[in-house]
C-alpha cells in the first residue's frame, strides 16, 4: 500500500510540475495575416457585372445596374469573368467561353485585357477589393478614323454628338 501511494504522489507531483508556467511557460504564438495582394484579391473568385456606367458631353447613361433592377436582361446579367492567378482570363456568357490574358500594372492602378484575338484594353483600376471590383476605360474622338464612326456610336449610346470622350465605368461584385 505504501508503494501504491507513493507512486500516486509521484505521478500528481510530475502532473502538478507539467501545469507550472516556470518550468514550462506557455507562449502565446501571435500570427499576423498579412493582407491580399490587388492580383490576388482579383484571381481569389469569379466576378459578375454589378453596373457598367457611360458618362460623355455632361450626360450619364446607365447600362446596366444589378441594384437598381436596370437592364437584366441583358447579356451583362448572365456573364461570369475569372482571372486566373496564371494571367488567363476566362469570361462565360450565353454565347460561350472567351478566353485571354490579364495584367495588372505594378502599382495596382492599370489592368490590361487581352482577348484571343490579340485586341487589348487598358483599364483604370478605381477599387479591388474582396467585396467590389471597379475600373473605367476612357475613349477620346482622335481614337476613331472619321466622325460618322463618332457620331454613331455616341448616338447608340444616347451621348451628345459633341462630346470629345467619354467614360465607360465597369463595376463588379464577387460571386
Amino acid at each position: 500500500m505504501k508503494h501504491f501511494l507513493l507512486l500516486i504522489l509521484i505521478i500528481v507531483t510530475t502532473f502538478l510540475q507539467s501545469c507550472d508556467e516556470r518550468i514550462t511557460p506557455k507562449t502565446n504564438d501571435v500570427i499576423v495575416a498579412v493582407p491580399l495582394t490587388a492580383a490576388e484579391i482579383l484571381s481569389s473568385h469569379s466576378w459578375q457585372y454589378n453596373e457598367v456606367i457611360i458618362k460623355g458631353g455632361g450626360k450619364t447613361v446607365v447600362q446596366f445596374s444589378r441594384p437598381n433592377s436596370i437592364g437584366l436582361s441583358s447579356d451583362f446579367s448572365t456573364m461570369k469573368i475569372s482571372y486566373k492567378s496564371d494571367g488567363s482570363q476566362e469570361i462565360e456568357s450565353k454565347g460561350g467561353i472567351n478566353r485571354g490574358k490579364w495584367k495588372l500594372s505594378s502599382d495596382s492602378k492599370q489592368l490590361s485585357i487581352v482577348d484571343s484575338n490579340g485586341s487589348g484594353v487598358m483599364f483604370d483600376v478605381l477599387i479591388i477589393n474582396k467585396s467590389k471590383l471597379q475600373f473605367s476605360v476612357t475613349f477620346k474622338k482622335t481614337d476613331f478614323k472619321d466622325d460618322a464612326g463618332w457620331e454613331t456610336k455616341m448616338k447608340s449610346m444616347g451621348l451628345p454628338v459633341t462630346s470629345t470622350e467619354y467614360v465607360v465605368l465597369f463595376s463588379f461584385i464577387p460571386i
